[in-house]
């Protein structure tokens, strides 16, 4: 019986693979994943006086039901930066970069910062390019109610000390859910500073095509971004005097997330509308 079952969900897992590639004739797939997306993803930095360049956090772009394209990332990569500049890689390689500055002569206003949990967004533009960069579709989302352990996800970011000249472009790193709360959701992934502000993507282990249905998500989905990897503390404890010398903080390899509902929250407040109108307004031809 057992072998019997195994046959079973072989032979649906290469039908269902088989259709999907007949409906991608001409391409192989060894992924999933919507590589697009990677488009989206912005490197945020700072520079100092002597123009060193320094990779702070990770941030991706969305886009608003009025067009608007809004920068999203977590308050704390962003708090007490000076001279914050944004560097992604556009459909054709090449890469492109705009400062904060930039930003606020075009009237796209400063930072927006979310009032309940460690995340921040603002107003963002091409004012040199009037195409519509790429972003990740923001109502494509799995409310956290439906976020279950075990759900397959992917953290696109740069970790830290891996965004430099020889690797501008964001790193895929897999993971899965651990735990599923209603303010938070914890992933089995491990993240590094760099990866902070970084979209959680949910993929599905196969994709059903045609007249099939499946209870399964289909299609990849935000379902948070990074806030921060969750540290356990270690000991070093001297033989002579049974005393703590000295405490270590180390990686747990789980992260916590937050909700991507807490992002449509915020860029669907009134005073972030407005500094859009008003950068649209500016930026008209």
């Amino acid at each position: 019986m057992k072998i019997v079952k195994f046959v079973i969900i072989i032979f649906v897992s290469l039908f269902l693979q088989n259709t999907y590639a007949q409906e991608k004739k001409g391409s192989v797939r060894t992924s999933f994943f919507n590589e697009n997306w990677l488009n989206a993803i912005v490197s945020v930095e700072t520079k100092d006086k002597e123009n060193k360049i320094y990779h702070v956090g990770t941030g991706f772009l969305v886009q608003t039901e009025k067009q608007k394209v809004i920068l999203v990332t977590a308050s704390h990569v962003i708090k007490d930066k000076e001279n914050l500049q944004y560097r992604r890689i556009d459909d054709k390689n090449e890469e492109i970069l705009i400062t904060d500055q930039n930003l606020i002569n075009a009237g796209a206003g400063k930072w927006f910062f979310s009032e309940n949990y460690d995340l921040a967004c603002r107003i963002f533009g091409w004012p040199s390019d009037k195409k519509t960069p790429t972003v990740i579709p923001i109502e494509k989302s799995i409310p956290v109610e439906d976020i279950h352990p075990g759900a397959p996800l992917l953290v696109l970011g740069f970790p830290s000390g891996l965004k430099a000249e020889f690797h501008n472009k964001p790193l895929v790193r897999q993971g899965i859910v651990a735990r599923s709360e209603k303010n938070k959701i914890i992933i089995d992934a491990f993240v590094f500073p760099g990866n902070s502000g970084g979209p959680v993507v949910y993929v599905p282990f196969l994709k059903v095509s045609g007249n099939i249905k499946s209870p399964l998500v289909n299609e990849e989905m935000l379902i948070g971004v990074i806030s921060s990897y969750i540290p356990y503390q270690d000991k070093a404890i001297s033989p002579q005097t049974g005393r703590t010398r000295i405490t270590f903080e180390e990686n747990s390899g789980l992260s916590e997330v937050i909700p991507i509902k807490a992002v449509q929250d915020l860029i669907s407040r009134q005073d972030i509308k407005k500094q859009g109108d008003k950068f649209i307004e500016a930026n008209k031809d």
